[in-house]
């Protein structure tokens, strides 16, 4: 049953105005409800706004309890949940930022909202390999947080598909719900079964110039920490790190070769300040998780355990190099390798080169 603030909220946000304007007035009513309640006083802020033609459509709907019906229909037959700044679970690093959404339009498990998030996004061109090794950093991170991520190919479908094995997972749409399908692809529907995809806009607002740029500010105000996948030289993906730092969130983002088009902003970040994130441990150990203690208590051969140690010091290396190193012949090599990333220990990171988790 919603209440007479919930309410005012939901008929407020489901007109296509300034957020920013829709927050001042309910700051000015003192309330969602008195704004309702009073509403006539304030055709005359409209009108200085140059919105009076949005005010006379807006009083309309006032009339009777029809408009308010037809929306929360509609929103109930698309299974779209609403969570407005008077609900319980409402984004509480977002109330006082001055363009926050009077509502929160969630499709799937409501409660991941409430849990710890992590925020991994990435440009939408992202090589075979880091799709590899940054979705098996987000299958991992999901065991400790909620991935929150974007709607987008590339590399925020990576961290999605990753998080999703875990169930743990909310995508960001930069518009409304009615705008879904244009800005991402099927892992936004399976997201929405097994996770949950919310928008901060109302359902009919189309995506505009700033929509991604706040849709991003958001994202970095609401998580523990960001890591960047992949981003090239003018990546949206580096507008939610520049966001994160300034909130004081830790930054992570993958190394790349000197030179990769698709990674060149990612090796800008840490050259800046951000945390290079080679494996899951980079980043979990930043938030006091031991995963070392974990692996620690896998039982390994000896062969193994000389393999794995040496990944660990070596980082990133060939199969022919690894092989000549230790001595191991490269048959035998592959056979080890193969089952130290059974144990979880090792990942393949394409054309035969390998790096320790």
């Amino acid at each position: 049953m919603w209440t007479a603030e919930e309410k005012s909220y939901i008929w407020l946000d489901s007109f296509l105005i300034d957020p920013a304007f829709k927050n001042a007035l309910v700051k000015e009513a003192d309330g969602a409800a008195n704004l309702v309640r009073h509403f006539a006083r304030f055709e005359e802020v409209f009108a200085k706004k140059g919105k009076a033609d949005e005010y006379a459509k807006m009083q309309k709907t006032l009339d009777g309890d029809r408009y308010f019906k037809e929306l929360t229909a509609l929103y109930e037959r698309e299974g779209i949940a609403c969570i407005t700044r008077a609900t319980d679970g409402y984004f509480s690093a977002w109330k006082e930022m001055p363009d926050a959404p009077c509502v929160v339009y969630v499709k799937g498990d409501v409660g991941l909202i409430k849990t710890r998030l992590f925020a991994v996004v990435g440009s939408r061109k992202i090589k075979d390999a880091y799709k590899k090794s940054g979705g098996e950093i987000c299958e991992g991170l999901a065991e400790h947080f909620t991935i929150l991520t974007g709607a987008a190919e590339g590399g925020d479908e990576v961290a999605a598909r990753a998080a999703l094995k875990k169930g743990k997972v909310v995508c960001v749409l930069a518009g409304g719900f009615h705008e879904a399908p244009k800005d991402g692809g099927d892992f936004l529907r399976e997201a929405g079964e097994k996770g949950a995809v919310i928008a901060v806009c109302p359902h009919t607002m189309t995506v505009r110039n700033y929509s991604y740029e706040r849709r991003n500010r958001l994202m970095a105000a609401c998580v523990e920490g960001a890591l960047i996948l992949s981003a090239g030289e003018r990546s949206g993906a580096l507008t939610t790190a520049e966001y994160a730092t300034k909130f004081d969130k830790p930054v992570f983002a993958l190394p790349y070769p000197p030179n990769d088009a698709t990674g060149v902003g990612c090796n800008r970040l840490i050259k800046k300040g951000a945390y290079l994130a080679e494996n899951l441990i980079d980043i979990t150990a930043r938030f006091g998780i031991n995963l070392e203690e974990k692996k620690s208590s896998v039982p390994l051969t000896a062969e193994e355990k000389q393999v794995y140690e040496r990944l660990k010091e070596s980082g990133e290396s060939h199969l022919s190099v690894l092989s000549q190193a230790l001595g191991v012949p490269v048959f035998k090599l592959a056979a080890i390798l193969a089952r130290l990333e059974v144990k979880g220990l090792v990942a393949k990171s394409g054309g035969n080169r390998y790096l320790a988790n």
